[in-house]
């Protein structure tokens, strides 16, 4: 049964465990609107996926004014994992040193828009994929005016991987001093458009390939008054 609306508002959450399943302090399902803001998470794990929170097949997801720190899945989206929504938005939110073996800070897949803006992700680790966030099977995604910093996956987009998502563009967004073997800010594959204008990279690294951005099967690729800086592979 479906939830109309679902509200956290200003909300602490500290030293949660979700033991044998998903969404550490929160894990919400089937709801039509959910929101989270002025809320904090601080050293929440799961067992498998959203060492914070796990939402799923819901429709309007809005988080908000949040801080993430310490988090950790062994699975996926060490701060959080969405999973077949809608629509979601991350707006002026903060995620450190979150942990997981894919996503450190954010696993999302299988949803229509997401949009991130103006929120901030450092020292995030993966042991797998996209040290800050992963992407998955998205129809558009939105990624403006955000500072990826310090973040680092053993494989993949040091801070940002993406995979079979159509749409994705990047606006005004900073990423500096971010690891990985290949693609150390961002690793885009099996895409039909990625547009970026005025972002910025700066000291990146990469063991293997490209110091900045990977691209494996895409379509489009356009680039529009970014600086590069400092990065190496």
């Amino acid at each position: 049964e479906k939830t109309a609306f679902t509200q956290y508002l200003k909300c602490k959450y500290f030293r949660n465990k979700a033991k044998q399943s998903q969404g550490g302090s929160i894990s919400l399902s089937n709801t039509n609107k959910a929101e989270v803001s002025n809320t904090s998470f601080n050293n929440n794990s799961a067992f498998t996926n959203g060492g914070a929170l796990s939402i799923l097949y819901s429709k309007e997801i809005i988080l908000c004014a949040c801080n993430y720190v310490n988090n950790i899945a062994r699975q996926s989206g060490g701060a959080i994992h969405i999973n077949k929504c809608l629509q979601t938005s991350h707006y002026y939110c903060y995620f450190t040193e979150n942990i997981a073996k894919n996503g450190g800070s954010i696993f999302i897949s299988y949803t229509i828009n997401s949009t991130l803006s103006n929120t901030y992700f450092t020292k995030n680790i993966a042991s797998s994929n996209g040290g800050a966030v992963v992407l998955l099977f998205c129809k558009l995604i939105q990624y403006f005016e955000s500072i990826n910093a310090l973040n680092e996956a053993k494989l993949h987009g040091g801070s940002n991987f993406h995979k079979n998502c159509i749409t994705v563009h990047y606006r005004e967004c900073t990423f500096k001093g971010n690891l990985a073997l290949s693609g150390s800010a961002i690793y885009a594959e099996y895409f039909e458009k990625f547009l970026q204008a005025k972002c910025n990279f700066l000291n990146n690294f990469a063991h293997r390939f490209s110091g900045t951005t990977k691209f494996h099967v895409g379509i489009t690729f356009r680039d529009n008054c970014s600086m590069y800086i400092s990065n190496q592979a």
